[in-house]
């Protein structure tokens, strides 16, 4: 996937075929204010407001409680980034608006969005910082209470995209009693799991900021009884031999050095009983310049600023498994998260 500058007109179209077109604007100023104004339209509800049957300047701007003017300078940009449609007077949602940031919708990602503001954007402010010196923030070291919520919203909100896709295609060995969640936030992806197989136990292994926020959400979905909070470092945190019948470590791995990934993996592979399944899920950096994705790419600048590590490729990732005696290693790219991909391996029986 990625980002690109599209002409609207022939004119345009010759512009760009000739290289006159200053790229770097766009990339700059118009993505910023493209940004912007999709994370306020979501924070106003504005999109809300137009599921709901708003449909005028002077509706939409009631409901959301604005000054109709800036409504209609708002409107007008969202039309432009084909958010909404316009005919005379009336708005609608374009059909891939309402999946995503409707707040009541089963996909939606609207809290994520919502998180940016107080997360995301505040952390990357010191990427120059992060170039002169080579030191990461280190954020998850130092959010506040209110950052740790919208954090765990937000991450909760893209867990739900991709939740489905993991319970299809993991099997789990024939079974199952324990689950072990590395990282595993509020424990979206536990509570999955544990829906398919009622005979399932699941511990969530999260920083104590995390567990704050998780414990009660799980309580609130029913399963405080089945899925528990361990606050512990992953990249520290013992773990008991033979106890699990699979280890999920989901997004955690950009977040640590090659060397304490290996670590983690070898601490989670004693902790699988034999015939146990160990899952990776990460975002992947392809290996080979000429192939290197935008968002990929991106993303993985993010994590260095923000944890000091990364997106790891796939053959790093099996090198670490095989390192820990894991046997018949494969990625599972997944359709719901381009660029993202399920690397899993299994412990030996003997």
């Amino acid at each position: 996937m990625r980002l690109d500058i599209v002409a609207e007109s022939d004119s345009e179209r010759e512009a760009l075929a000739q290289g006159k077109v200053h790229a770097p604007f766009f990339f700059c100023h118009a993505a910023v204010i493209m940004a912007r104004t999709l994370t306020v339209a979501s924070k106003l509800h504005v999109f809300d407001a137009i599921a709901s049957g708003a449909d005028t300047v002077a509706s939409i701007a009631h409901a959301t409680e604005c000054s109709a003017a800036a409504m209609h300078k708002l409107l007008t940009a969202l039309e432009g980034l084909r958010c909404v449609r316009r005919e005379g007077e009336h708005y609608s949602l374009m059909p891939y608006v309402s999946p995503w940031l409707l707040k009541d919708a089963s996909s939606s990602i609207l809290d994520f969005v919502l998180s940016l503001e107080t997360c995301e954007w505040s952390w990357f402010t010191q990427l120059e910082k992060f170039m002169r010196s080579g030191e990461s923030a280190q954020v998850h070291e130092h959010l506040s209470d209110d950052q740790w919520h919208k954090y765990q919203r937000g991450m909760r909100a893209l867990s739900g995209f991709v939740a489905d896709e993991l319970v299809e295609r993991i099997a789990l060995p024939a079974g199952s009693r324990r689950m072990l969640d590395v990282g595993g936030s509020q424990g979206f992806f536990s509570i999955a799991f544990c829906r398919r197989s009622p005979q399932l136990m699941a511990t969530v292994i999260e920083l104590r900021g995390a567990v704050e926020q998780g414990r009660p959400w799980v309580a609130a979905q029913g399963f405080a009884e089945r899925v528990e909070h361990v606050a512990a470092d992953a990249r520290t945190v013992e773990l008991a031999a033979e106890q699990y019948d699979f280890v999920l470590i989901s997004h955690l791995a950009h977040h640590l050095t090659a060397e304490q990934n290996a670590d983690l993996v070898a601490r989670a592979t004693r902790a699988l009983r034999p015939g146990g399944i160990l899952a990776i899920q990460e975002g992947i950096r392809t290996e080979q310049e000429s192939q290197v994705g935008q968002i990929g790419a991106l993303i993985d600048l993010f994590c260095a600023v923000v944890s000091g590590s990364g997106c790891w490729s796939v053959d790093e990732i099996a090198l670490w498994t095989q390192a820990a005696g894991l046997k018949n290693g494969q990625a599972l790219w997944l359709k719901s998260a381009p660029g993202v991909a399920v690397y899993m391996a299994r412990k030996p029986l003997a």
